[in-house]
Formats: structure tokens, sequence, C-alpha cells
């Protein structure tokens, strides 16, 4: 039984210890009670008018940066899709570019060749003519040439037939 008596006894010592410090830094019990509700008046104030509208426009800010992040991502997604498209598009560009080259090159030598056709046509028609227009004037001519040539000596100079 004395267990009870010697916890007890050391509980009046700590409360009468704590009465002791108490006094020793002024600390009474009125004026303790007036700065605790002063404290929790301050505390509810605080809490109802400052903290909750900062917290509301942290959390706000918080959402609007959430949203800029993800719309910068969107954005940057849209750009790469947009350099995809264009770079087909240009490839597409090139080919297109190849191959109308490609045709005009086809469609000038072509045309070369037309032409190179026509020129041959018109050269061998100027032939073919200067041909005709020579017999002609060769049958024309040789009758006349032949009679001078045979009525003539050998020893003669000869006249050019330039003119029947």
């Amino acid at each position: 039984m004395q267990a009870p008596i010697l916890l007890g006894s050391i509980g009046s010592d700590m409360a009468q210890m704590g009465l002791d410090t108490a006094k020793r830094f002024g600390v009474d019990l009125p004026h303790f009670a007036a700065q605790c509700i002063s404290f929790l008046i301050v505390a509810v104030l605080l809490q109802r008018y400052a903290y909750k509208p900062i917290l509301t426009m942290l959390e706000e800010r918080k959402k609007r940066i959430k949203e800029g992040l993800d719309n910068a991502e969107k954005i940057k997604q849209e750009l790469a899709n947009t350099q995809t498209k264009t770079h087909e598009i240009m490839v597409q560009a090139g080919q297109q570019a190849a191959k109308m080259i490609e045709e005009a090159r086809a469609a000038a030598a072509k045309v070369q060749e037309q032409e190179t056709q026509k020129a041959v046509a018109a050269a061998q028609a100027i032939v073919d003519k200067a041909r005709q227009a020579t017999q002609a004037e060769h049958a024309a001519c040789w009758p006349t040439f032949a009679g001078r040539w045979a009525g003539s000596s050998l020893t003669r100079p000869r006249k050019s037939p330039a003119k029947c």
C-alpha cells in the first residue's frame, strides 16, 4: 500500500512545484485565461478573413498554372503535328515539282523532235527543189550544150553553159 501513497505525494509535490514556477514567472490564472480567449478570437478572425481567401487564391493560381501548362503541352502537340504536316506537304510539293519538271522535259524533247523533223523535212524539200531545178535547167540546157560541143573541136576553148 505504500505505492499509492508514494505516488500521491509525488503528485502533490509536482503540483506545488508548478504553482511555485508559475508565481516566479508571473503567471496568474485570470490573465492566462484572457490571453487564451484573445488568441482564440484572433485565430478565428485570421482563419475566416485571411487564411481562407489566401488559400482560395493559391488554389485558383495553382489551377491557372495547371491550365497554362496543359495549354502549353497542347500547343506543343499541335506545333509538332503542324510541323509534320508541313514536312509532308513540302515532300509532296517536291515530288510534284519533280514530276512537272520531268513532264516539261518530256514535252520539250517531243517539241524538239517535232521541230527537228520539220527542219529535216524542210531541208529535204529544199534539196528536192534544188535537184528539180538543176534537172530542169540541165534538161533545158543539154540540147544547146550538146549541139555546141558537137560542132566544136577539141582544141577550141569551151564556154560555160551558164546561159543556154
